[in-house]
């Protein structure tokens, strides 16, 4: 038994320079790259893979045997689907699909194999024996199809890329986590990213998976790629010009091949261009490669009809990264990273084991508005597009809407419109009966329940099978066929010149290190060997084979075998042997396997809905005061008049922090006007790349002349690069649209700078912002707060939401941002009043005393700039406590006290 030894994880991918044009997105420092470009996303992610580094090694300890089923090793997968109910919510047989080409690509047995593979690549064929299965059972033991659907916006260029990832992620040492997603962000170098994968070792567990477009996803061919990066390979080429993948039956190549194929073999064979070509050309000299580069490998980047297998190089990295690495000396083997994902306790909690049951029932209807927004206005008509086709073809029974409103609709029919005739937020239900078939699938008829099984069946698929002629005849091979190297394609097949009398005795005893030997001598057409010449070869070979003349040739070929050494290939001369020495590269035959699959029929209802999902405003607003307060005195302030939404992207049940919402709540004692506000908590942030929103409700603002809308607000960093923004924006058709109005970006949302503890912004950390445009002259005007999060965050607070004249709104920031200050104070008689940020506005300055009556006036009229002092003689009255009031318009708009000895 072998001794494993548990390694210690960490992060070591090395930074590399990149240029080429990337189709994919890994390799080696792309993680470290991507994390220097948004180092707040994945900050936020450390204490979870800390978590994740812990748990894993927790399972290695306790992990006691591994499972194979009919000697193939299972990895159970996870697909998270990213889709905004496009094309890119890819159906489960798309996925399965995807699933069997990786699975038949990565053991060996791609359908392009044979027509598509030059022999002396095939000689290294690798067969990984694994297999790729959907898992049954989630993290908690619950049933699944092993498909986890996800509705979010990130499906459209995601920013980062892997914050798709955050959305939807189960346990990285015991799924193969994969997401498809609708299109990456277009690359620094212009070129289109299909998919990228993470690299075993790399120190972020919550991000390990493949991530790839869901177009992609259902060919196959970019999802065996990917996947051979996730098993620790790297691109042929090394990610460099001739560079080093560190597999030595892969030959170097100078960079990625697009369209590179068969017609081309072999292709860039020796440094120098053939004729007609021009430019640098291949790696090594054609005497050390005269095959050139392995375009036909999936690590290359030519298209997938043309890729077609992987080596046995690169299958031992993948077995050290799923086995371990064994160490002859010390008898000991290291775990492998992706170990415990096969091992027996996983594929039990997984439910990846043989004759395991599909999980019934478990489509769900669901349902979007075409063109995104579910508001609008009395009268108008919504159009909505259910998820009929994610059912098959023929499998939907029945499909009923109901709209909330007393109508419904049962035709059947996918898209449909409806009218709302009266104001109000209304329910939408979708239900839909359809008929499925499950299966379960094992190597032995006895592991499926045969016994309530609708039906069972079972396939016979044809393998390819490679290797020496008693491997062959071990596992039952039929049609074995002996490849040889007859074109010279490699190193071990070459000429030499061999005298004739070297051809007794002698000869027959050198060895060649190949494994068996043939001769074959072209005479002209009509001429046979003479006995003498006949007899030196019988010397030699145990056998003589002459075949007959065949019509279209010039010559006759006669062939003599040893079945033990090596094949020979020559023309006979007079006096000479010109030999050509061939390498056998391998046998090939076909093994059969069978499947027994287990059918299992059902009908099933599937109902959703959505609370509130249809909101209907009024044509013209009610609302036409000239003027709008909001100071958020009382929580009913916020709850009564504003809407507030949660986080844009629909959540999943299996989130980093699932359950966890933003929104904006409700906070008293701290404000910029009264005693409270409402505030974005970062200690209750959901997760990055969402956004809270609160809406206003309608406002008639015809009438104004400059209507506006004035807000305060203050906020705080975490840390020195602040990442997010407080959106405001506009709507005149009761929601349906939104258009931009301004935007405090991350500089200013944070402006009271770093703060290490929990913020509460002091009064001169309150800012002032008032928005206005003329298209606010109309009479349903509605307004909304978006605060957008995209990072860490110290406390962000919104107060004193004022709606009116730009004008009278303009006083009033004024006035917010106005300061007084009286020195000395105490004072034996004299003082100075400063006043601050009231340039052209009309005040009375007058002193109070402690029972509120006015005792002296000192100052009347207009304040002529932003920092006006104003001298005032007390002497005349008694000693004791006076407040300094500053009114304006009959408002009192600041107050100090003065206290004179």
């Amino acid at each position: 038994m072998r001794n494993k030894i548990l390694p210690l994880f960490l992060g070591a991918l090395l930074s590399a320079n990149f240029s080429f044009a990337q189709k994919c997105g890994t390799y080696e420092g792309s993680f470290e790259n991507e994390k220097n470009k948004f180092p707040e996303f994945y900050q936020s992610i450390e204490s979870k893979n800390s978590d994740l580094q812990q748990s894993h090694l927790k399972a290695l300890n306790k992990m006691t045997s591994l499972k194979v089923e009919n000697g193939v090793r299972i990895i159970p997968v996870v697909v998270h689907v990213i889709h905004d109910l496009g094309n890119e919510n890819i159906s489960d047989v798309s996925i399965q699909g995807a699933l069997d080409i990786l699975n038949a690509n990565i053991n060996g047995q791609g359908a392009n194999f044979l027509n598509k593979t030059p022999d002396i690549f095939a000689a290294v064929r690798g067969d990984l024996k694994v297999e790729f299965r959907l898992a049954k059972l989630d993290p908690n033991g619950n049933p699944t199809t092993g498909i986890n659907r996800v509705r979010s916006t990130l499906t459209d260029e995601p920013e980062p890329r892997d914050a798709v990832k955050s959305l939807s992620y189960w346990n990285s040492y015991q799924y193969l986590n994969i997401w498809t997603l609708k299109k990456f962000a277009p690359q620094d170098d212009g070129n289109t990213l299909l998919g990228y994968a993470q690299f075993p070792w790399s120190g972020s567990m919550s991000t390990d998976g493949v991530v790839l477009l869901a177009s992609q996803m259902v060919g196959g061919g970019t999802l065996t790629h990917e996947c051979g990066h996730w098993l620790g390979l790297r691109h042929v080429w090394g990610d460099a010009v001739c560079g080093d993948d560190e597999v030595k039956d892969t030959p170097p190549a100078r960079e990625p091949n697009f369209g590179i194929n068969m017609n081309h073999f072999p292709y860039h064979v020796g440094l120098a261009p053939p004729a007609g070509q021009t430019g640098a050309w291949g790696c090594i000299a054609d005497s050390l490669n005269p095959a050139g580069e392995m375009f036909v490998n999936y690590m290359d980047y030519s298209n997938d009809a043309d890729v077609t297998m992987f080596t046995k190089g690169q299958n031992a990295i993948m077995n050290e990264v799923l086995d371990g690495n064994y160490d002859e000396e010390t008898q000991t083997s290291g775990v492998g990273f992706r170990e415990y994902m096969w091992s027996n306790e996983n594929i039990s909690l997984t439910g990846t084991a043989d004759g395991y049951m599909t999980p019934t029932c478990t489509q769900e209807a669901t349902f979007n508005v075409i063109g995104g927004s579910s508001s609008i206005c009395a009268g108008e008509s919504i159009l909505l597009k259910g998820n009929k086709t994610m059912f098959g073809t023929g499998n939907v029974n029945s499909m009923t809407w109901d709209f909330g409103d007393g109508n419904t609709d049962n035709s059947g029919e996918n898209f449909l419109a409806h009218d709302y005739i009266s104001t109000g937020s209304y329910d939408v239900t979708l239900t839909v009966e359809y008929n499925e078939m499950t299966e379960a699938r094992a190597s032995s008829l006895t592991d499926l329940d045969i016994a309530n099984a609708t039906s069972y069946d079972s396939i016979t698929s044809t393998l390819i099978a490679q290797g020496s002629l008693a491997e062959l005849e071990a596992v039952n091979a039929t049609n074995i066929n002996l490849h040889l190297d007859v074109d010279s394609f490699s190193i071990g097949s070459y000429f030499a010149h061999i005298p004739v009398d070297s051809m007794v005795g002698e000869h027959s005893s050198v060895y060649y290190g190949l494994d068996t030997f043939m001769l074959i001598f072209d005479t002209p057409k009509g001429d046979v060997l003479d006995t003498e010449s006949s007899d030196r070869l019988t010397n030699c070979f145990s056998t003589l084979i002459m075949d007959s003349v065949v019509g279209s040739q010039n010559t006759a070929t006669l062939v003599w075998e040893y079945d033990t050494l090596t094949y020979y290939f020559g023309w006979y001369s007079a006096d000479a042997y010109d030999a050509y020495f061939m390498d056998t590269l391998f046998y090939r035959g076909n093994v059969e396997q069978t499947v027994y699959i287990a059918y299992f029929s059902n009908t099933c209802i599937s109902t959703t809905t959505a609370e509130n999902f249809i909101k209907v405003g009024s044509n013209s607003s009610s609302n036409n005061a000239g003027s709008y307060s909001y100071s958020f005195e009382n929580a009913s302030e916020l709850d009564d008049d504003w809407v507030i939404n949660q986080s844009t992207d629909v959540a999943s049940g299996w989130e980093f922090s699932a359950g966890d919402f933003t929104e904006w709540k409700w906070n008293s004692g701290v404000a910029a006007h009264g005693d409270a506000s409402i505030m974005i908590d970062a200690e209750e942030l959901g997760g990055v790349l969402r956004s809270t929103e609160i809406i206003s409700g309608a406002y008639n603002l015809y009438d104004l002349n400059d209507p506006a809308i004035k807000f305060s607000w203050s906020g705080a960093a975490a840390n020195t690069f602040p990442v997010n923004e407080l959106i405001v924006t506009y709507s005149d058709n009761c929601g349906e649209d939104w258009k931009s109005l301004g935007t405090i970006n991350a500089l200013l949302a944070a402006n009271a700078g770093l703060y290490t503890t929990r913020f509460v912004p002091k009064a001169s950390e309150w800012n002032d912002t008032i928005m206005s445009k003329s298209q606010l002259k109309h009479d349903n005007i509605r307004f909304k707060f978006e605060y957008v999060i995209s990072g860490n965050t110290n406390n962000f607070y919104l107060d004193n939401i004022m709606i009116g004249e730009a004008d009278a709104l303009m006083t009033a920031q004024n006035q917010n941002n106005s300061r007084l200050s009286v020195y000395p104070n105490p004072t034996n008689g004299n003082a100075v009043i400063d006043i601050e940020n009231l340039a052209d506005v009309n005040i009375e300055v007058t002193l109070i005393n402690i029972l509120g009556s006015k005792v002296m006036e000192v100052y009347s009229g207009e304040v002529v700039s932003n920092y006006q002092s104003i001298d005032a003689n007390l002497t005349n009255l008694d000693k004791g406590i006076y407040f300094v009031r500053v009114n304006s318009n009959g408002n009192t708009i600041l107050t100090d006290k003065l206290i004179l000895k």
